[in-house]
């Protein structure tokens, strides 16, 4: 009986010191696969900005439900504040001189030599979620901010431009005003959009994004801006017809062009410029950046390798 009793005992000491085993080998498995994911996960956090899913594209801008579009011919101009302009198939221009406009979930193919989207004047105005162009003609922009001596030239016009898909355009966002030496002064965000398939035509000057001033504040932000033409850039600056000032050109995906990048101050001070944190493609024809302007230019690297970029004035973006 007590021999019987020193067997089942140690029987339980010994199946207690077996569990004991395998729970600290589960441990520390579980401790080995959490710092492979770990590692993995700060892999794929570091690569990320290579994997084209993580910029805007085709699939994450645009339109949020085509099923909802109607066609409409003819142009439209928005006179009365506070509207909002939505699930149009727009195949003509629209026109905004007014405040506190939104126009979402549109596709807006242009008025041909003009643009998709005109705005003369106004504050307060949103576009988002929105398809601009399509595949002829050409010399259509997708969104142009133009005050105009008739609609308001030396006005501020205030406007932002959000989750849009810009396509087979002779330029994407247009900013400027047909009064030289005026003292409007506009305002812009334009972030998570997606420029491609810009169309050239011979003796053109197409962009990405153009800025001729007059500017106080502008924010480029998170767009994929490609551009396969030789003219111009994704990005350019030309203080033509006001001054242009409070640039932040930052975390973009930038590809093609001339020159990637193109800015010049003339005749109109430039100021306060900064592009940074931005990655960038190989395939411009003569130099990443030429410029006559000196700004913050920390943090920019190549699209392909992650190496970083010295974006140095007609360098090729070489150190």
């Amino acid at each position: 009986m007590q021999k019987n009793i020193k067997i089942a005992f140690s029987i339980i000491i010994v199946t207690l010191l077996l569990g004991s085993i395998v729970f600290a080998l589960i441990n520390l498995q579980d401790g080995i696969n959490n710092h492979i994911l770990d590692k993995n996960d700060g892999v794929q956090d570091d690569n990320e900005e290579n994997d084209w899913s993580t910029w805007p594209n085709t699939s994450n801008t645009g339109l949020t439900d085509p099923s909802l579009l109607t066609i409409e011919l003819d142009p439209i101009t928005i006179t009365i504040h506070n509207q909002i302009i939505e699930n149009l198939d727009l195949r003509n221009q629209l026109t905004i001189r007014a405040n506190n406009i939104t126009v979402r979930n549109c596709r807006i193919w242009g008025l041909e030599n003009v643009a998709c989207i005109y705005i003369n004047a106004g504050t307060g105005i949103k576009i988002e979620h929105c398809e601009l162009g399509k595949d002829a003609p050409c010399g259509v922009k997708g969104v142009t901010a133009l005050a105009r001596d008739s609609f308001g030239a030396g006005e501020f016009i205030e406007f932002s431009v959000r989750y849009c898909y810009f396509h087979h355009l002779d330029d994407g966002i247009f900013i400027g005003q047909t009064t030289v030496y005026s003292n409007a002064s506009h305002k812009a965000v334009i972030e998570h959009n997606y420029i491609t398939d810009i169309i050239a035509t011979e003796g053109s000057h197409n962009d990405g994004i153009q800025c001729q001033g007059p500017v106080s504040s502008l924010l480029i932000q998170h767009n994929n801006i490609q551009n396969p033409n030789q003219q111009t850039s994704t990005i350019s600056f030309f203080s033509s017809w006001g001054a242009i000032n409070n640039v932040t050109v930052n975390h973009n995906l930038l590809n093609g062009g001339q020159y990637t990048l193109y800015t010049r101050i003339n005749p109109f001070p430039t100021t306060n410029i900064s592009i940074t944190n931005n990655y960038f493609g190989r395939d411009y024809i003569s130099w990443l950046w030429s410029t006559d302007i000196s700004c913050d230019t920390s943090g920019n690297v190549w699209y392909d390798t992650g190496e970083s970029v010295s974006c140095h004035p007609e360098s090729g973006g070489l150190d």
